[in-house]
């Protein structure tokens, strides 16, 4: 699916902080941010607002308006991208700014970066979840996402080819260690039971690496507990695993 769209909303009495839009990439597509624009069409007093374009780390659900991206191109097919606007309730958590600007609200703001320098909103598989709230259990009732539970990951029995269909030809990994059991790792923020195994999660990781090409990975959520290092220990051979496995892809 290629394409450029555009999607609008006009939101009447802003006048605090929210989500004025937010977008979600379809499954295996990767979205590119060509341009955005915040005007104040009625205000006649020259004001100063603050706009910022941020990644969601936890989207829930939010109380927000449905917009339908319309095409430039006559007959190209519908865009695969949800869009909404106006989030009125149950804003999203977001994490660090992927830009921030100041802007006099007259002339207003817009981004319209250089095609080296767009944003892209790519989708993302999970595994090993085992853990939801129940606003992400009845997000992911009604919008469907690539993740896989522990045991779902174990009924596939080494054929993960529903998972890297999932994945785009580049790929970046978060390693969040708290996907490991607590048995294999204590030293994490959250340790929750019931995690993947070391080989499981070496092996799945070995897998992307010979199937697409990794650009780029983190691991995250150490939390060393003093006098036992073997998670520390653990954290540093995934680490340097992954290095391994990401020039690998690369050729």
């Amino acid at each position: 699916m290629r394409g450029v769209y555009t999607a609008t909303f006009k939101i009447s009495g802003l006048n605090a902080q929210k989500t004025l839009m937010y977008l979600t990439a379809p499954a295996a597509k990767v979205v590119e941010i060509i341009a955005a624009t915040v005007t104040n069409e009625s205000n006649v007093t020259n004001q100063q607002f603050e706009i910022q374009i941020a990644n969601i780390t936890t989207l829930g659900t939010p109380t927000a308006t449905a917009v339908t991206p319309t095409p430039h191109e006559a007959g190209d097919q519908a865009a695969g991208s949800t869009v909404k606007a106006n989030v009125t309730a149950s804003e999203p958590t977001y994490g660090s700014a992927l830009t921030q600007e100041g802007a006099a609200s007259l002339p207003g703001y817009r981004f319209e970066p250089q095609p080296d320098e767009r944003i892209y909103v790519a989708p993302a598989a999970s595994v090993g979840i085992r853990s939801l709230s129940e606003e992400e259990a009845e997000h992911l009732r009604v919008h469907p996402a690539p993740i896989w539970s522990v045991r779902e990951f174990r009924r596939l029995r080494g054929e993960w080819k529903s998972i890297l269909d999932a994945l785009t030809d580049d790929v970046f990994i978060t390693f969040d260690l708290d996907g490991l059991d607590p048995a294999c790792l204590p030293g994490t923020g959250t340790p929750e039971p019931g995690g993947l195994e070391w080989y499981e999660a070496s092996d799945l990781i070995g897998a992307v690496a010979a199937n697409k090409r990794i650009v780029g990975f983190d691991v995250v959520e150490l939390a060393p507990v003093p006098g036992n290092v073997a998670s520390d220990f653990l954290a540093a051979r995934m680490t340097y695993r992954m290095i391994g496995h990401m020039l690998r892809s690369q050729g």
